[in-house]
C-alpha cells in the first residue's frame, strides 16, 4: 500500500510503498481514501513529539471504505457514515452498524499501527 511515511526529523512526509497490514482479529479494515496532515504529524517532523520516529506512517485523520469489519472490533468503532448523495453525516457505533462497502471518518480513538 501507499502511505505516507515520516522522514528523517524535519524532512518532508514522503509517500512510500509499505506493507500491507494485518488484518486484526478483532477490529475493522479500512482501506484510507484521503488523509489530513495534522498538528501532531507536525510536531513528529519538528522532534516535538516523543513517539516521533522516522518510518512511522503518519495519519490518524482519515477517511476510508470499510474492507471488513470482525463484530468484536465492532462495539469499539465510533465513526461517521458518509453519505454520498448529500455529504451529511450519521453517527454509528452501534455493533454491526458498519457493513463492509461504506464510508466513514473514524472517531480520533481509532489509531493505526503499532505504539
Amino acid at each position: 500500500m501507499r502511505a505516507a511515511v515520516q522522514s528523517a526529523n524535519k524532512d518532508p512526509h514522503s509517500i512510500e510503498n509499505v506493507p500491507d497490514p494485518e488484518f486484526p482479529g478483532d477490529g475493522v479494515f479500512l482501506k484510507v481514501l484521503a488523509y489530513g496532515v495534522c498538528h501532531c504529524d507536525w510536531h513528529g517532523r519538528t522532534d516535538e513529539h516523543p513517539l516521533a520516529r522516522p518510518g512511522n506512517v503518519s495519519g490518524h485523520e482519515h477517511c476510508g471504505e470499510v474492507l471488513a469489519a470482525r463484530p468484536a472490533g465492532l462495539s469499539q468503532v465510533m465513526a461517521r457514515e458518509v453519505r454520498h448523495s448529500d455529504a451529511s453525516a450519521q453517527l454509528a457505533a452501534l455493533v454491526g452498524a458498519i457493513p463492509p462497502g461504506i464510508a466513514v471518518i473514524p472517531g480520533f480513538a481509532a489509531q493505526a499501527g503499532e505504539e
